[in-house]
């Protein structure tokens, strides 16, 4: 059985109202940055890959929900080693459990369809070629749409009823920490974590963060993508 769960709609149109607005200056500075004089170090460009998903607090273990990743970025470089990037995604996340013989032929699934708005510093490896970086920062995640969840016990029981009592939480902060390779000038591999800061449900009787200290159920991912840079940025 599926359980979808309507967000307060007073909340909903808040973050919305807020969100376009970034939306648009995110897709101004993308297009803007081909425009700017030769001598400024702005950049910009496409990536895409697939995600590992979990959710802590869910009772669950293991990056078991896999889920699209994709999105454009824009940056500026400000010194040889260092950049400043910006980033806008559309997200699969959530969790997921297969049925074993282990967990006694339990179903579940939790889906979540997320932009993100990634601000990240990135400290370059090599001051000649530049092949490698790392990142962190900090992401905002949205939810969009309705989350899904639905679960199947051993027996075939539908085990998850009303979620209305645990409502998700549409909007999140995430950390996010990852490694870079330019394959080519242009071309990169990237593998990266965000791990959820707050909560996308809370729930003051769940297993506390081991980090962070509330209760609750938080986001946790593992990204590997591919991106084009278009940008002379990093050259």
């Amino acid at each position: 059985m599926t359980n979808s769960i309507k967000f307060d709609g007073k909340e909903h149109n808040m973050l919305v109202t807020k969100l376009c607005p970034l939306f648009g200056f995110v897709l101004v500075l993308f297009l803007l940055q081909y425009n700017i004089a030769q001598g400024q170090n702005f950049y910009g460009g496409v990536m895409a890959g697939v995600n590992g998903c979990q959710v802590g607090g869910d009772g669950l273990s293991g990056y078991h929900k896999a889920g699209f990743f994709g999105g454009g970025f824009v940056g500026w470089q400000f010194t040889p080693m260092s950049a400043l990037r910006m980033e806008l995604e559309f997200s699969q996340k959530g969790s997921k459990e297969t049925p074993t013989e282990e967990n006694g032929y339990d179903y579940y699934l939790m889906s979540l369809n997320c932009i993100d708005l990634p601000l990240l510093y990135q400290l370059f490896f090599n001051i000649k070629n530049q092949k490698f970086a790392v990142e962190a920062g900090l992401s905002y995640t949205y939810i969009i749409g309705d989350p899904k969840e639905e679960g199947i016990d051993g027996t075939g029981f539908n085990y998850i009823v009303d979620g209305t009592g645990r409502p998700f939480t549409a909007s999140s902060m995430n950390l996010v920490v990852g490694l870079y390779y330019h394959i080519t000038r242009n071309l990169f591999v990237n593998l990266r974590t965000s791990n959820g800061i707050t909560p996308i449900r809370k729930d003051p009787a769940l297993k506390r963060h081991p980090l962070w200290g509330g209760g609750g159920q938080y986001n946790d991912v593992l990204t590997l993508s591919l991106g084009w840079d278009f940008g002379k940025g990093k050259k």
